[in-house]
């Protein structure tokens, strides 16, 4: 899985304070090659997914993996100016 490891090391190497960060990861249930990710020095928490579940299911699974939800994230992301603004977009 080159491209997850890819990922995951960016996110490693870019990320300021990378104890606040939590990767939960969706699987299919018959990828067990997924199923063994991992990352020597951050844990990955994996959600297994049936095969062809849709996105919302998939998303639905993961929040309700992670183990804890950020206050006011909002806030941070309006704060640093990360909303897309208008016509910089795919919603225009």
């Amino acid at each position: 899985m080159p491209l997850v490891s890819r990922f995951l090391q960016s996110v490693m190497d870019t990320t300021a304070h990378i104890d606040r960060i939590e990767v939960v990861l969706a699987v299919d249930d018959d990828d067990s090659e997924s199923q063994r990710i991992i990352h020597e020095t951050r844990p990955i928490t994996k959600v297994r997914i049936p095969t062809g579940a849709t996105v919302g299911n998939l998303n639905r699974a993961c929040f309700a993996a992670s183990s804890g939800r950020t206050k006011d994230w909002d806030l941070a992301v309006t704060a640093a100016d990360l909303l897309p603004k208008k016509g910089n977009n795919i919603l225009g």
